[in-house]
This record gives C-alpha cells, sequence and structure tokens, in this order.
C-alpha cells in the first residue's frame, strides 16, 4: 500500500513531469501543494563579539587617607593612641618618637608621649588604657590603713617639672608643672589627684603618671619603669 504522503509525492511528480514543458508558454503554474519548497534563508549576518572587557588594574598602594590611624592605634578625637612597653620617661619619650616615621616628638606626622588636652581626652585614655575602679596604680599608705601596693597600670604622661622649682623639701612641690616631652604640647589642663603634687618625703618627684589615686595624676621621680602611652597625629 501507500500512504497519502507517498501518493501525494508520486501525484506531484506527475504533475510536473506532464506540465514542466509547457509552463513557459502560459501561465500554468504548479498547485501551491506541489511547488517545490523555496530555498533556506541564509542565517543573518551580525558583527564578531567585541572581545571582552579586561578588567582595571588594581590601585596602586596609598598611604592611609587623612584623619586614620595606623593599625594597632587607638582612635580618640584627632589623635592616635598606643600603649606598649615600660621606661623612664625619657626614655619612653624616645621610644615613642620613633614609633612613626615623621617630626620627633609628637609633631605632625610623629609621635610622642602623650599631651592631654582636656577632660574628654583624659576620660578617653583612662577609659582606654586605665582598667578604671581596680586601684591599679597605687603605693602603700599607711595614713589611711592601706598597705596594698599594684603599679600594673601606672602610665605616663608627657607632662614633667622644671627640676629648679624644689629640691627636697625646699622649694614649692607645685610650682615648674609646665613642660611637656612631646614637642610643641603647652596645654594647661591638668588632672592631678587630690594632695598632688607633693615632692613626697622629699623625693624628687618631677614626672607626672596617670591613673593614680582617684584616676588622677600623681608625681613622681622620673626614672621608674612605668607604661608609655604614645600619641601621633593622623
Amino acid at each position: 500500500p501507500v500512504s497519502y504522503l507517498s501518493m501525494s509525492a508520486a501525484y506531484c511528480s506527475l504533475y510536473e513531469l506532464l506540465f514542466t514543458p509547457r509552463i513557459g508558454r502560459g501561465k500554468l503554474e504548479l498547485p501551491e501543494s506541489c511547488r517545490p519548497p523555496p530555498p533556506p534563508l541564509a542565517p543573518p549576518s551580525f558583527p564578531p563579539p567585541l572581545p571582552p572587557t579586561p578588567p582595571p588594574p588594581p590601585p596602586p598602594s596609598a598611604p592611609l587617607p587623612p584623619g586614620s590611624c595606623p593599625r594597632g592605634w587607638e582612635r580618640g578625637g584627632s589623635k592616635c593612641y598606643r600603649l606598649i612597653g615600660r621606661a623612664s620617661q625619657a626614655g619612653c619619650q624616645d621610644m615613642c618618637a620613633a614609633a612613626l616615621p615623621g617630626a620627633a616628638g609628637g609633631g605632625a606626622g610623629g609621635a610622642g608621649l602623650v599631651c592631654i588636652e582636656s577632660r574628654a581626652e583624659q576620660d578617653f585614655l583612662r577609659a582606654t588604657f586605665g582598667r578604671v575602679g581596680e586601684g591599679c596604680c597605687r603605693w602603700p599608705d599607711p595614713f589611711i590603713g592601706d598597705f596594698g601596693s599594684d603599679q600594673s597600670c601606672c602610665t605616663w604622661s608627657g607632662l614633667f617639672q622644671d627640676p629648679s622649682a624644689d629640691s627636697g623639701f625646699r622649694g614649692d612641690a607645685a610650682a615648674g608643672w609646665d613642660l611637656w616631652r612631646a614637642g610643641g604640647c603647652d596645654s594647661g589642663f591638668r588632672a592631678w589627684s587630690r594632695g598632688e603634687p607633693n615632692q613626697w618625703g622629699g623625693l624628687e618627684e618631677d614626672c607626672a603618671l596617670l591613673f593614680g589615686p582617684g584616676e588622677g595624676w600623681v608625681d613622681i621621680g622620673c626614672g621608674g619603669g612605668e607604661r608609655r602611652p604614645r600619641q601621633g597625629a593622623p
């Protein structure tokens, strides 16, 4: 048996065979169902794809943006702070000045022992570095029955006394406290503990410590091994 499709194809072939010679002399055309299919359309022509855009090169290493602190330093207001090691007050200043490149003594771009300029700065330093409430910078005081001693958080400020202001029991223990280790510091802010400074027992106490009794400052000899808080301008 022949299927409909095969019969249709056969009739179309026969029809084309019988009538093709006369197509050119008249208007005889093949039926729609017997016409050969049109040639396939050519695929549209598109321009070749553009090569992928390469990623931009990484930005070059740049210095820290203005207002930021180096890694490991704490930001407080317009200054950066860091606490590390122990030495005499003058020795700490030398170490601080070498902690950051720039002007020695804590000038622009450099570091130096802290120059405390306000109550807000004092409170920030106490909260950040002072172990508030632990009484960690004190000596025995038999007059009030306190025989404890702990200097684990005693920390230098950059303030020191003019050595000519007093000597032993002579002179004025409260005079001459207007010198700072960090160059350019002329702060008049003070936060002495009660009874300080006092040249206690006639000892030469010409340098200021932070976080003493009452969480204020105390005067002490400059050759101790207290901690050093560095400050630097960002």
